[in-house]
């Protein structure tokens, strides 16, 4: 499982950080843990070896996956299938084998992501993977001649995005758009198509959909969503969004048109999910919306943004 959360800095008596900087961590259990081998895994059909736990050498923790004994020519291999959501594959790997010759091979549905030989430590791989049935592969090969350093491959905190028997939408999805006005200096968004096509006619650059809303009364995992309020000040010639409903009726009060529901964001990080940070730049009295924490990152640290946290989770693309 994963657990995220969100963790805010920002100047104590006695201490100069700067600006507050609001930053997403997120814990992730031990893979694979308590020395047995992971639910789903299984050897490879008409390969000479299955991978089994290990404890010679680990990227974290005190267990790794580690590839067969096998013999020139021959392969060791193990892959799980299962339902995925929308999101990515990163796993730690090693690799000690004849360079170039040898290699521990990563396959999602046979199309190969990533290939390493020779000697290399432990390091991070990533790749995005699609929603739906998948099956994973990692497969440490060798050629018909001579072996190298251990002969051997590893594998280790694992994180994919499966979903379980209770990961579940109840809704339709609704993309959300986001433009760019350079003359105004705003950003809008909007779920609307239509809307969407007609302001890159009048000025406005389209980043594309940064994630999807859902639709009123939808579900995520068997939780409800929550509305996300858009407003617009003819006064400012701008519009802000928020999850705060206090926020929305206030602000109708002082100026603001209510503009309703633009849609629901998930309740929780989870399978579907990314954090949907919110921004404020008091010089030019803007807010931003991103799901982009090195964006927010780079805004909060060098261009005078300051980061309203997260505000709640979009749907993955």
């Amino acid at each position: 499982g994963v657990e995220t959360f969100v963790v805010s800095l920002s100047n104590v008596s006695g201490a100069t950080l700067g600006q507050q900087t609001t930053i997403e961590v997120s814990i992730y259990d031990p893979w694979p843990a308590n020395s047995v081998m992971p639910a789903g895994f299984v050897q490879t059909p008409g390969t000479a070896a299955n991978w089994t736990v290990a404890t010679d050498s680990t990227f974290e923790g005190g267990f790794s996956l580690r590839s067969g004994t096998i013999g020139d020519a021959a392969t060791s291999a193990t892959q799980i299938t299962a339902n995925f959501a929308a999101g990515s594959v990163t796993f730690a790997y090693r690799v000690s084998s004849e360079a170039t010759f040898d290699f521990l091979r990563f396959y999602i549905d046979g199309v190969e992501k990533a290939a390493f030989s020779g000697e290399e430590g432990w390091a991070l791989f990533s790749t995005p993977i699609t929603a739906g049935t998948h099956t994973l592969r990692w497969s440490y090969i060798k050629d018909n001649l001579t072996a190298g350093g251990q002969d051997r491959a590893w594998i280790d905190a694992l994180t994919m995005p499966i979903l379980g028997a209770g990961d579940v939408i109840v809704g339709t999805r609704l993309p959300y758009y986001r433009l760019f006005n350079s003359a105004q200096r705003a950003f809008f968004y909007t779920t609307d198509a239509n809307e969407n096509a007609f302001l890159k006619n009048v000025g406005f650059t389209q980043d594309g959909p940064v994630g999807d809303l859902l639709t009123s009364g939808s579900t995520v995992s068997g939780r409800a969503t929550s509305p996300l309020f858009r407003l617009y000040s003819p006064s400012l010639q701008r519009h802000l969004y928020t999850t705060d409903e206090n926020e929305y009726n206030v602000l109708s009060t002082l100026g603001w048109s209510k503009e309703g529901i633009v849609g629901n964001l998930s309740p929780t990080n989870n399978v579907f999910s990314q954090a949907f940070y919110r921004l404020y730049n008091p010089t030019i009295q803007r807010h931003l919306w991103t799901t982009d924490s090195n964006e927010v990152s780079y805004l909060t640290s060098v261009a005078g943004w300051n980061s309203d946290g997260v505000i709640g989770y979009l749907l993955k693309r």
